[in-house]
């Protein structure tokens, strides 16, 4: 699979200003946890970015397809003015194509703890939206809009490490404690093996 991580370089993402927070790093860290999670799992992981760079739609989506990957997963936080807003969902471009991938995610991003300590996360209806790394990505693909990092307890949380933790955790198949037989989020190493290209020359 191939794993987003959203931002970068000149392009911080959403800000929490009390905590120092930009959601480029943040992103970059919950898709590092979550690779190292995946690929002790048996996974064939690609990352569009391992470090601090700006990426163009066109090169996310445009190194995905030459990775052979079954599915694309594009890491992102959401921002509002409101320090209580907090909630997770995921996108989807193509209904045929992205669809059952953004619903399979959402199920697994649903069963993140609130951050205030009860309960889980609330959550928003995936939903279609219209970015090209969706649109022109061959393969099933999805945006995961983990949590709300300009959330004050949140952001709490991402500054310690144990937020990016519970968006890795959360992310992956093993999510609910079991493998989920027909899983789009990931292909297994004795499948069609996706390779690793070169990323685009900003990350060289």
């Amino acid at each position: 699979m191939v794993l987003d991580p959203g931002h970068g370089g000149t392009d911080s993402g959403a800000v929490n200003t009390k905590y120092g927070l930009t959601e480029k790093v943040q992103n970059l860290d919950v898709a590092r946890r979550l690779e190292a999670l995946l690929e002790g799992d048996g996974y064939t992981v690609c990352m569009s970015r391992t470090k601090d760079v700006a990426l163009s739609n066109n090169d996310r989506y445009s190194y995905a397809n030459t990775t052979g990957a079954s599915v694309l997963v594009s890491i992102h936080m959401n921002g509002s003015s409101s320090s209580s807003a907090d909630y997770t969902t995921t996108l989807f471009g193509k209904w045929r194509k992205d669809k059952k991938l953004a619903n399979t995610v959402f199920g697994s991003l649903s069963t993140l703890p609130a951050a205030g300590g009860t309960g889980t996360i609330a959550t928003w209806t995936p939903y279609s939206f219209a970015s090209g790394v969706l649109l022109k990505s061959e393969m099933p693909a999805t945006i995961a809009e983990t949590v709300f990092i300009t959330n004050d307890r949140e952001g709490q949380l991402l500054s310690d490490g144990t937020g990016a933790r519970s968006a890795a955790d959360s992310t992956s198949p093993q999510a609910r404690h079991r493998r989920l037989p027909d899983n789009p989020l990931a292909h297994r190493k004795n499948r069609r093996p996706a390779h690793h290209p070169a990323r685009p020359n900003l990350l060289s």
